[in-house]
């Protein structure tokens, strides 16, 4: 593997390029990120070289769908992508060099510093990543890596959502799972417009007649590639990735999102007073089956699911257990020990009855009970909060058109690459870069 930094290639970087590279400020297994400047326009920028790209085609690709993304993406919560470039020639580059926008610290800074947050910039900066990720789902983009490390943080209370690496888009999805909400709101409706309390069945049996008849709907229906499994870091996966779902839909950025929200609580000192003790919600040590433990004790006291069902309590019940597939995984959840719900409210004191309620609906054991994006805007949690500028945008769905390609070899995936620096080559020339 070629060298990830050297003092030379900081030196030269800006000899061929109008960057210059300062300090570095991150590590990746196959990457580096510096600190830095565009020249031209004395523009603060955070430089990325990724390196050694098609020693791993998957990686490789994955990296492009990133730097396509980036490139359509366009809203303030959102980081700015403003240019790559090549190491080498289009025949031999091996590293590709990402410039974005640089911040002030990501958010898993803030919470490991010493730094406190008043109930005012909680509100602010929760609002901020929920409006990026409103603009994310009008794009037809899940994230599916939400977790402090990724959420850029401003002096101003600005947020950046950044690292689409494990981005996909919602065209990919089979079923999602916003349509079985819809309609289950529909069929509920329905029923409560019956007058006779003989034909009047209860909510629950309601529901588990409903959520059958969507499951035969949605296996009827003809089936897209399906997303992977093994997505979003273990402390924040929701539920149903845990579970190995094989549909799943904006739910899962929405539980992450919650368990961001819990450790936002944490920033007051009223809440937590020494920074210290400071934790993510859900903190496994392990995520059967996607991730086992090293050994039996710390996968059954540590278990990422075990630990959510410390909070939630269960197992789940009813309509909870709708959105799980699989006769043996059903009878494993019910057969597991029963744990009763904890009050969040004593886990966080001091903190409002809006927030632990709005901290509550997020983190539902079911996607198709959890908060959506709007409905979490629309909660009084935000009220006083809202810029309706922000929450406003025109957008398109954005297209991938490589990824309908199941494999992908290293002549065409270059070529792809190459398309990219054009695009870039020409808008730096036309000095469209930073406008």
């Amino acid at each position: 593997m070629e060298h990830l930094f050297d003092e030379k290639e900081k030196d030269n970087l800006h000899k061929w390029s109008e960057y210059q590279a300062l300090s570095i400020i991150g590590y990746g297994a196959y990457s580096v990120v510096w600190e830095g400047i565009h020249i031209p326009t004395k523009t603060p920028v955070a430089i990325k070289k990724q390196t050694d790209i098609f020693n791993n085609l998957i990686n490789c690709k994955r990296i492009l769908r990133e730097v396509i993304l980036m490139r359509q993406l366009d809203h303030p919560s959102i980081i700015k992508l403003y240019d790559v470039f090549p190491n080498d020639s289009k025949e031999k580059f091996s590293s590709v060099y990402i410039i974005s926008e640089l911040a002030d610290a990501n958010l898993r800074e803030a919470i490991k510093s010493s730094l406190y947050f008043t109930e005012s910039q909680i509100k602010r900066i929760f609002y901020n990543l929920i409006v990026g990720l409103k603009y994310l789902k009008s794009v037809g983009v899940l994230h599916r890596d939400i977790k402090p490390d990724n959420i850029l943080l401003y002096e101003n209370c600005d947020v950046k959502i950044c690292d689409f690496g494990l981005a996909r888009l919602e065209t990919e999805l089979s079923c999602p799972l916003s349509y079985h909400k819809m309609k289950r709101k529909e069929r509920l409706k329905e029923v409560k417009k019956k007058e006779s309390k003989e034909e009047v069945k209860s909510k629950s049996v309601v529901e588990e007649q409903l959520l059958k008849d969507l499951k035969i709907k949605a296996a009827k229906k003809p089936t897209k590639r399906k997303l992977s499994g093994h997505v979003v870091t273990r402390w924040y996966r929701a539920p149903e990735i845990i579970l190995m779902q094989k549909n799943y839909g904006h739910a899962i950025d929405m539980w992450s999102a919650g368990c961001v929200f819990a450790e936002l609580q944490q920033m007051r000192k009223e809440v937590v007073s020494n920074y210290c003790d400071r934790q993510p919600l859900f903190p496994g040590g392990s995520c059967y089956p996607l991730s086992p433990a090293a050994n039996e004790e710390d996968e059954e006291e540590n278990d990422q699911l075990n630990l959510i069902f410390d909070l939630l309590g269960s197992p789940p019940s009813g309509s909870e257990m709708s959105f799980v597939e699989g006769e043996e995984l059903i009878k494993l959840l019910l057969g597991m020990e029963k744990k009763p719900k904890v009050n969040l409210a004593t886990l966080f004191p001091a903190t409002s009855k809006e927030a632990i309620d709005m901290l509550e609906r997020m983190l539902t054991f079911s996607p198709y009970n959890r908060l959506t994006i709007n409905e979490c805007l629309n909660h009084p949690y935000f009220k006083g909060v809202h810029k309706k500028e922000k929450e406003s945008f025109e957008s398109d769905h954005i297209k991938l058109e490589f990824d309908n390609e199941e494999k992908l070899n290293e002549t065409t995936l270059r070529s792809l690459f190459q398309g990219e620096f054009d695009y870039f080559t020409k808008s730096r020339k036309e000095g469209m870069l930073f406008k």
